[in-house]
């Protein structure tokens, strides 16, 4: 027990000593097995008060309670009726009583839970994801889509914990697939709605939600439209899906062509939202999600993923490895870039490209040597959520 808890013990007795009938002394016997401490009155004069009766101030039944007040309710003028006495005592043990309150509920908070029910109290949560792969096209394309969803999937499994990813493959397995893209399901639109009203009903608030996209699609001037076997979807009917979702973290990763115009309808509070593309015409093939997939299933070393170089890796730093690395390619082959990726998370609907701060100006940047940053340089708000999610990495031994 707390020096505070004694003291205000002892002030109480005292005060029980100060309401007792005149010549009553009160003394403490201990607290003996199963029964709780009182202050007795053991004078003659004191024994017509030791039949204990409820304590009725502000007509609650302090005393009831287990250890609060010792003697509260042995205390006749506590349960006397109609009588000065009575009147007075209930006005007089007031203070002591606040005090004993603030006191108890102090100490309960320096007592620390049994491990049962701190194991009752736990909060569990689950990693998510769904990976969705829209229909690939030639036989180069289907080995080259097939391979990438697969090391998407052991990055998220293998490398950061994800411990329920569903998997919508557009095309029909083929043999040389591995066991992941043979295990899928189709990637149509009705099994899409399936897939994601199913994951509703399993969500937790404190789950983590991953959305990757990937794959071809076309833009009509209106619409960005995701090439899926059959009926295929557009952005609004594709966010429509993901409304209203109550989940600690959500984090959407569109990465086909055309999909800077998913950003708008899927933006909201507390979700980032990954783009391979910029808001506009940029229709070719992506690149994005090939190496996406190439860093979370291989990724560099600490020291070159912290791009910030706050200490930690956030979904912050594997979006800007992700850009500088497709920048840098684009370099490289002496080619014009022909996705810009973007990144919201304010829920304002408008993309950023965060990565210009971080890419030279070779690579279609502005960085200038500066001192390292716990928060990104620009100035519209965007990357600082996805700075929140530190990411575990696992590091897998090569076998």
């Amino acid at each position: 027990m707390s020096r505070m808890a004694q003291q205000t013990r002892r002030a109480c007795f005292e005060g029980a000593q100060f309401l007792a009938p005149k010549g009553a002394r009160l003394e403490s016997p201990g607290r003996s097995p199963g029964k709780r401490e009182v202050f007795r009155p053991i004078s003659p004069e004191g024994a017509r008060h030791i039949e204990s009766r409820p304590f009725r101030a502000f007509q609650f039944p302090i005393a009831q309670i287990p250890g609060l007040c010792p003697g509260l309710s042995s205390l006749a003028p506590f349960g006397a009726e109609n009588s000065e006495t009575s009147r007075f005592a209930r006005w007089a043990i007031a203070p002591f009583l606040l005090l004993l309150l603030l006191t108890e509920f102090a100490f309960a908070a320096e007592t620390p839970a049994s491990p049962d029910r701190a194991a009752a109290t736990t909060v569990t949560s689950t990693k998510r994801a769904i990976l969705l792969c829209g229909l690939s096209g030639d036989t180069a394309h289907h080995k080259l889509y097939s391979e990438t969803v697969t090391k998407l999937h052991e990055g998220l499994t293998k490398r950061l914990g994800f411990t329920d990813v569903q998997v919508l493959f557009g095309d029909e397995p083929q043999d040389g697939d591995a066991d992941v893209i043979k295990s899928a399901g189709r990637s149509t639109r009705e099994e899409l709605e399936r897939s994601v009203t199913a994951l509703r009903a399993k969500l937790q608030p404190d789950d983590a939600l991953w959305v990757i996209v990937v794959g071809h699609s076309h833009y009509d001037g209106k619409h960005s439209w995701l090439n899926l076997p059959g009926p295929d979807i557009h952005q609004t009917d594709f966010a429509k899906l993901f409304a209203d979702l109550s989940v600690r973290e959500q984090v959407f990763f569109m990465t086909t062509p055309t999909s800077g115009y998913y950003i708008k309808p899927l933006s909201a509070k507390g979700r980032v939202v990954i783009s391979a593309t910029e808001t506009d015409w940029e229709t070719n093939e992506t690149e994005f999600p090939h190496e996406l997939a190439r860093v979370l299933s291989t990724p560099p070393e600490t020291k070159e993923l912290d791009i910030d170089e706050d200490g930690s890796i956030s979904l912050f730093d594997l979006y800007v490895t992700v850009a500088r690395n497709l920048a840098q390619s684009y370099v490289e082959r002496e080619l014009l870039a022909t996705e810009h990726p973007l990144l919201d998370d304010n829920g304002d609907g408008r993309g950023t490209e965060v990565q210009i701060d971080f890419l030279t100006e070779e690579q279609g940047g502005r960085a200038k040597p500066r001192k390292s940053s716990t928060s990104p340089m620009n100035s519209t708000g965007d990357g600082r959520s996805a700075k929140s999610i530190t990411l575990s990495w696992l590091r897998v031994n090569p076998e």
